[in-house]
């Protein structure tokens, strides 16, 4: 069991901490982080690395930074977009293409929106849930 539950915002240093966590170090924390919609964005195409969504590019810097710990993700604040409609959900499904352990996270404040979309989430990947 966790002892160390750390609020996060997704900034590089925040996950390149968690990164250099060593192994009995990471068995003590569940990272929570709080996801906003300046940081849900995707990743230009470069010559060596295709062009990632938003969801994928999240997804795949969780797994490099955290590995498939678990991790409790709070995308309440990530405004759905004609790109992304259910940015929660996507985020779940790169994320357990990629083996990492996501479990929803939220606020009693969150929208009923965002409820159904956790509750979703939750019944597909069987995932629980973080309040």
């Amino acid at each position: 069991m966790a002892n160390y539950v750390p609020l996060l915002r997704m900034k590089r240093g925040e996950l390149t901490a968690l990164k250099e966590l060593q192994a009995a170090t990471k068995a003590k924390v569940n990272p929570y982080l709080d996801v906003s919609s300046d940081r849900f964005r995707g990743k230009k195409a470069t010559k060596a690395q295709p062009a990632l969504s938003a969801p994928e590019n999240i997804a795949s810097s969780i797994q490099k930074s955290w590995g498939t710990n678990r991790i409790y993700i709070d995308a309440a604040k990530v405004s759905p977009s004609p790109a992304s409609p259910n940015p929660l959900a996507e985020l779940a499904d790169e994320a357990h293409a990629l083996g990492v352990a996501l479990v929803p996270a939220t606020q009693l404040s969150a929208s009923a929106a965002y409820w159904t979309d956790l509750t979703s989430v939750h019944t597909k990947h069987s995932t629980g849930a973080c309040l």
